[in-house]
């Protein structure tokens, strides 16, 4: 999971799948630049921003009840 915000953009990036694959990963293409990027390097590949790096955000893959009993206030709105 990676941060969306750039350091030199004012923007906050907004991402979506190009429908493109590289080593087995889903290149993901923002919508301001049209830029292309690794889903696992989280680095621009071509366009504009290419050879700009998104922050690694902390994630946690687990299981609803594991969660819920970690964090019993979490909330969910379907």
């Amino acid at each position: 999971m990676y941060d969306r915000r750039q350091k030199d953009n004012e923007e906050d990036l907004t991402f979506h799948v190009s429908g493109m694959l590289w080593e087995r990963g889903v290149i993901m293409q923002d919508q301001a630049t049209g830029s292309l990027w690794s889903q696992v390097l989280g680095k621009a590949m071509d366009g504009e921003l290419v050879g700009q790096t998104l922050q690694a955000r902390p994630s946690v893959l687990t299981d609803w009840k594991t969660w819920k009993e970690k964090h019993p206030l979490t909330t969910v709105t379907v």
